[in-house]
């Protein structure tokens, strides 16, 4: 990944696989409240796509989209193995989900620590803002429905 092109492209195909997970996961939810709740952090991640989609569409950083510092991602640090169990826990989907927001998160931060430009830095550093907000957002999610119900 060396143009503008490639590295908003690369951040698309992320966000899209993220989605993906979050409608496959909702699929597997063993109640409603779960299902619901991995359908809105489905739709978040199809909001950062549409954002991502705009950018390239207009293709206005600044800078013009200078060559990427470092194009080793080192993408296995980052993956997460899908879950497999046919009808997920609330435990276990909100323990998948954290996995592989924090995991977006780190993407994220170390693409914007290797961008050359200071608009994709910006992009890169905003979208591993969310992904950690959407980190939170479960882990409080999962301490006041798992650990605080355990203790």
């Amino acid at each position: 990944m060396n143009s503008f092109e490639e590295i908003i492209r690369h951040a698309m195909f992320h966000e899209e696989s993220e989605e993906r997970f979050y409608r496959t996961l909702a699929e597997k939810a063993s109640s409603d409240d779960l299902k619901q709740t991995l359908l809105h952090h489905a739709e978040q991640e199809q909001e950062h796509y549409r954002q991502l989609d705009k950018i390239l569409g207009q293709h206005q950083l600044p800078g013009g989209g200078k060559r990427y510092a470092n194009p080793d991602l080192h993408l296995a640090e980052y993956m997460v193995a899908p879950a497999a169990a046919e009808q997920l826990t609330y435990q276990d989907a909100l323990l998948a989900a954290m996995q592989h927001e924090l995991a977006a998160q780190r993407l994220y931060q170390d693409l914007a620590a290797k961008a050359d430009d200071a608009g994709l830095r910006e992009i890169f550093t905003f979208l591993a803002e969310q992904e950690g907000k959407h980190r939170g957002a479960l882990e409080r999610e999962y301490d006041d429905g798992i650990l605080r119900k355990e203790g």
